[in-house]
């Protein structure tokens, strides 16, 4: 397992951020507006900060959050390409970033209003927090939108461990004392990785909270194919 550096440099002398978000992005082109309009929506009255770490991305992705930038300053792009992965661009920017609160969020998807507010607010309260997720804003003209997640009005139970509940990713808040703790993500894992996050957080003895307020619009897979190449990646995770 492959523990985040704390890199600081480069970091905007704007005060220190109370909450980073970091979104892991490859070849995210297409969707992260969406995401980045969301979360420019969002004006806290206190310092935060926006990371972008960019995996290796081949399109346009990094000059995207460059033109962003300009007009979003709370935003930083990371080069997140040294390791590969989600679980890699996650550690990477949290390395990189400077709060003490962290809230993860996916390129493909959009916040709820109000989402970096709750985020903050929640883990105030909580060590490790997950809000729900919400299928019907981004996929009102899909056709045969599938998701494999049932985190819509509470944490997931996995059968063979009853005792833990788990929450995907794309929607978590922790805190960084907590996440140095367990040593990050796992970048070993090539699916279920915010699973496997998930259970050693617990198994050190730290609640996974619900909050209903951290509202996030998934993108699901659209079409057979796409529904199929999900399901191939995710067939590992299930059957371990």
């Amino acid at each position: 397992m492959t523990a985040p550096s704390h890199d600081r440099d480069g970091a905007p002398a704007t005060g220190t951020p109370e909450l980073s978000v970091v979104i892991p992005a490859f070849d995210a082109e297409e969707t992260l507006p969406t995401q980045l309009e969301a979360l420019l929506a969002q004006r806290p009255a206190w310092p935060w900060e926006v990371l972008v770490c960019d995996n290796g991305s081949t399109d346009g992705t990094a000059d995207l959050v460059r033109a962003w930038a300009q007009r979003m300053p709370e935003l930083r792009l990371v080069d997140a390409s040294a390791r590969r992965g989600p679980s890699a661009a996650r550690n990477i920017g949290v390395g990189r970033s400077r709060a003490s609160r962290i809230a993860f969020c996916d390129a493909d998807d959009r916040v709820g209003d109000g989402w970096v507010a709750a985020v903050r607010r929640a883990l105030d309260e909580h060590e490790f927090v997950a809000g729900p997720f919400e299928g019907s804003l981004l996929n009102a003209d899909s056709d045969s939108a599938v998701t494999w997640t049932a985190q819509a009005h509470g944490l997931t139970v996995k059968p063979f461990l009853p005792q833990f509940v788990t929450a995907g990713s794309g929607n978590m808040g922790v805190l960084r004392s907590v996440f140095d703790e367990v040593g990050g993500f796992f970048e070993g894992a090539r699916t279920a990785e915010d699973d496997d996050f998930c259970l050693r957080v617990q198994l050190a003895g730290h609640e996974l909270v619900f909050v209903p307020d951290v509202v996030l619009h998934v993108r699901r897979r659209d079409g057979l194919w796409q529904v199929c190449r999900q399901a191939y990646a995710y067939a590992p995770a299930r059957s371990a």
